[in-house]
């Protein structure tokens, strides 16, 4: 009955993790050698599938929660994100260069706004410097007339996606008429969410005006395929790379993509959009809702590439983010590489304004802009090693980023840029606690934790100490120095003898006297009188454990769906009705 129950509820964690409408049905793309075509639904059976991919057209969202608005410090105290990665150390050796390009995949900019309009990539081509209708916009820009003949119109500050589609013979073609697409037929920003990442990567610095970027100097290109409520699809997102692909060819140093957004899919032909980049990091969000993505076809999160960085949201004590409504930065021992700030962030905003906002969007942006800032400070680094450089560089925390993160690490600006190696040693576990639940006396229970280097200088491990003879230790961490990414396990076994509750922590000591613990537990019980008591599974993915099901446990485990049925119902209707909020100034 157990595990006929067990099968059940992974049916409904199932289906409420995943929506059911996550893919437009009505229209597939197909890849082939790099090109794109769009098919109907009813065409699909018609065609081999050797050497092409073929799938649906799928549902993207912003990655975004909303908040209250911030109150500004009246104390003139700088920002806590800026002091939390080290931003005033940094600017004294770069402010940035406008000869880095960061493309913006998102809402759009508000490409007028007065902190935002000189750090924007304009396509001179595209202009005819005259402005006949005197409202400040080259007229080029808004004629709807592909101007420089590259097969988009107005073009001038990057593209609306909304606007194109793939056809069946693999061409991007302009449809005014298609869902979502709105005038302008540019990048303009409707939504907001796109205008608040570009100021984090490169508001402008030092001009007496708003806020700062981390970025004084950058030239960010914005590409819109998210509509106003902050919702597109992947064929927005792949005419984006399209776009984005072609500038390159002509030779803008484009050295990042900043992804703000993800969903519940997967798809062959983004992953291999984004593993096609050449020297260009594609940078993106965890997430917002809480979830262990390790657990989720979260994309393109998920899809842990070499040129990939996945960010998860810090708040301002270097604590994993919590969010209202109850929901808080997703996280991932693997896939979630390095957290940055993402709480009450205070940025840039559409129609010229400016706003908070909280989420995994934001602290995305803040690591797109460390990858143009280091490239700016040294432009002979590869994206390989830009990628290295962010993620071993950052502040480590394995005490709060255990089991959160691969590198238990937070961004930090300065380090970054140091000419010198970070000598720290830093450390970072899959889990810092253990609950071994009832376990019979005489039985013994195991589980591994694994110990990883995420410094860029040696690890040496100088001692691990249990205090008991209850909870056993063995490791392949001793006597030996890790290398960056290294890993070593730490076994521990559990054998009670006698009923009781046992707690213990293992001390691990490294480095120059540095110290983490991990907590264990265990609860000892007969082992005559208790037949209806299973042992405990010794495998542990999320900090805890302990669970043991009766015999007899049929009907308290459907009631127990039944909560879980209510509990995520409540979940998605909070998803639904959540809205970006924003403080004007």
């Amino acid at each position: 009955m157990v595990n006929a129950t067990h099968k059940i509820l992974k049916l409904f964690l199932f289906l409420f993790f995943f929506p059911f409408f996550s893919y437009s049905s009505e229209h597939f793309l197909i890849e082939k050698n790099g090109k794109i075509y769009k098919i109907e639904k009813n065409y699909v059976s018609t065609y081999s599938t050797k050497n092409i991919i073929i799938e649906p057209v799928y549902k993207i969202k912003k990655v975004n929660i909303p908040n209250d608005p911030y109150v500004k410090d009246e104390n003139g105290n700088i920002f806590w994100w800026w002091k939390n990665i080290d931003a005033l150390l940094a600017w004294n050796k770069t402010t940035g260069s406008n000869t880095i390009y960061v493309a913006v995949f998102d809402s759009g900019v508000d490409y007028n706004h007065e902190d935002l309009k000189d750090n924007l990539w304009i396509n001179k081509e595209e202009l005819l410097y005259k402005d006949d209708n005197n409202d400040g916009i080259d007229d080029g820009c808004q004629d709807i007339i592909d101007n420089d003949g590259n097969g988009f119109v107005d073009d001038c500050y990057g593209i609306n996606a909304l606007c194109y589609e793939y056809d069946r013979n693999g061409n991007i073609i302009f449809n005014p008429n298609k869902a979502g697409c709105v005038k302008p037929y540019d990048a303009l920003d409707l939504d907001g969410h796109g205008t608040h990442i570009a100021g984090i990567i490169g508001a402008v610095g030092n001009n007496n005006i708003g806020i700062t970027g981390v970025n004084w100097k950058v030239k960010i290109i914005p590409c819109k395929f998210l509509n106003s409520n902050g919702y597109g699809d992947t064929e927005g997102e792949f005419i984006c790379f399209d776009y984005i692909n072609k500038l390159i060819s002509k030779g803008l140093n484009v050295v990042a993509i900043n992804a703000s957004y993800g969903g519940e899919f997967f798809s062959n032909i983004e992953k291999e959009k984004i593993r096609n980049l050449e020297n260009i990091l594609f940078i993106t969000a965890a997430g917002n809702y809480g979830y262990n993505i390790e657990n989720l076809n979260f994309s393109p999160c998920g899809y842990d590439l070499k040129n990939e960085i996945c960010v998860g949201a810090s708040n301002k004590n270097n604590n994993r983010a919590q969010f209202i409504y109850g929901f808080s930065s997703n996280y991932g021992k693997k896939l979630v590489k390095i957290f940055a700030p993402g709480d009450n962030i205070l940025s840039t905003y559409k129609e010229n304004s400016y706003g908070i906002a909280t989420g995994t969007s934001q602290s995305t942006a803040f690591v797109s802009g460390a990858v143009a800032l280091l490239k700016a400070y040294n432009n002979n680094l590869s994206s390989e090693e830009i990628k290295r450089r962010i993620l071993f560089s950052g502040k480590n925390f394995p005490e709060k980023m255990s089991g959160y993160s691969y590198t238990c690490n937070i961004l930090n600006l300065n380090n970054i840029l140091s000419n010198s190696l970070d000598t720290e040693e830093k450390i970072c576990l899959d889990k810092v606690s253990y609950n071994f639940g009832n376990l019979e006396i005489g039985r013994t229970s195991t589980v591994v934790f694994y110990l990883r280097n995420t410094g860029l200088s040696d690890l040496h491990v100088n001692s691990i100490n249990s205090s008991s003879h209850i909870f056993k230790v063995n490791t392949t961490c001793l006597n030996k120095f890790l290398q960056t990414e290294e890993e070593c396990i730490i076994e521990v076994s559990f054998a009670p003898k006698e009923r009781k509750i046992y707690q213990e922590k293992i001390s691990i000591n490294y480095g120059n006297s540095k110290e983490i613990n991990i907590a264990l537990k265990g609860n000892g019980i007969g082992n005559n009188n208790n037949n209806s008591e299973k042992e405990i599974d010794t495998k542990n993915d999320n900090n805890s454990g302990g669970c043991s099901f009766s015999r007899n446990s049929g009907n308290n485990s459907l009631v127990y769906i039944f909560y879980i049925i209510i509990l995520f119902l409540l979940i998605r209707l909070i998803r639904k009705y959540a809205k970006f909020q924003h403080k004007h100034f």
